[in-house]
């Protein structure tokens, strides 16, 4: 049982940290792109924009870490269990433990050898004027 559990905590961890880190990639360029934005709109209206710069600088530096994973569920259905858990809810258990490994295994497959489906659009136009030898102006 204490295996189980440790698998399913493991998995659920590694895809929380992983969808955390991309969910704040995207977050990350969205805020940058607004203050950008902002800061532009300084300037036009010749405003000091030092406020902006330091909005800036504090959200490239700071690294959110992900939120931990709520584990209370998984220790409660194993908890509340019987120790004569029939084999057929144990045996579900493991299923949902290995279908997690396997889905990750596959994502990060997939993200290995099709690098284009991940790829921003802006990066997939370049590679592909590269590709046939253009060059897209920045």
């Amino acid at each position: 049982m204490l295996q189980l559990y440790r698998a399913l905590r493991r998995e659920l961890g590694v895809i929380n940290r992983k969808s955390h880190e991309v969910h704040s990639a995207k977050e990350l360029e969205r805020v940058k792109a607004r203050l950008q934005y902002q800061k532009i709109q300084l300037i036009r209206a010749k405003k000091p924009i030092a406020e902006i710069e330091n909005e800036i600088n504090s959200k490239l530096a700071a690294a959110s870490r992900p939120p931990q994973v709520k584990t209370d569920v998984i220790r409660a259905l194993i908890a509340d269990t019987p120790a004569f858990l029939p084999r057929v809810q144990l045996q579900n258990l493991k299923n949902v433990g290995v279908f997690l490994k396997s889905q990750r295994t596959y994502n990060e497959l997939i993200e290995r050898y099709n690098p284009g489906l991940t790829m921003s659009q802006e990066d997939n136009v370049s590679k592909t004027a590269n590709r046939v030898g253009l060059q897209v102006p920045e």
